[in-house]
């Protein structure tokens, strides 16, 4: 009588498998991180504003960008978006990354800090952490404007 269940059985531990391995490890909530690169420019020189939003699920949603202030947008903002899929003991990790960046320029002297971008994602609204960027007096090595 064994026999006859065995491969049903089977079948039902091969279904059991894939199922643990179609489901997230552990539910994770979206992150939202910001920078800027560099973080310490001179007067004139471009900079990049970055948001990127990690999540264990893919969304066709990009972060809010932050009223900049006083530092100048240069051009429009770009957006990328990746996702990497890893097995590790028996364990499916999903990772979805979507990415703005925003070029900045700011054209007098100072520390500027800008505010948290934001998203929301099912109802939930996340925010990033505040950038700071520090602009000295010094020489650029950026391109006069006029060429």
């Amino acid at each position: 009588m064994r026999r006859r269940h065995a491969p049903i059985l089977r079948l039902y531990a091969v279904l059991a498998a894939w199922t643990a391995l179609a489901l997230p490890a552990a539910a994770q909530e979206p992150r939202l991180t910001a920078k800027a690169s560099p973080a310490q420019v001179a007067v004139g020189q471009t900079f990049s504003y970055i948001v990127q939003l990690s999540s264990p699920s893919q969304t066709a949603v990009y972060p809010n960008m932050p009223d900049f202030g006083a530092l100048v947008p240069v051009g429009d903002p770009s957006y990328s978006q990746s996702s990497s899929f890893q097995f590790v003991n028996g364990r499916q990790s999903v990772e979805f990354v979507a990415q703005a960046r925003q070029s900045l320029m700011a054209s007098a002297p100072g520390s500027y800090t800008i505010p948290p971008a934001t998203i929301s994602i099912g109802g939930k609204t996340y925010q990033s952490n505040p950038v700071t960027v520090a602009v000295d007096d010094s020489q650029s090595d950026a391109l006069p404007a006029d060429m």
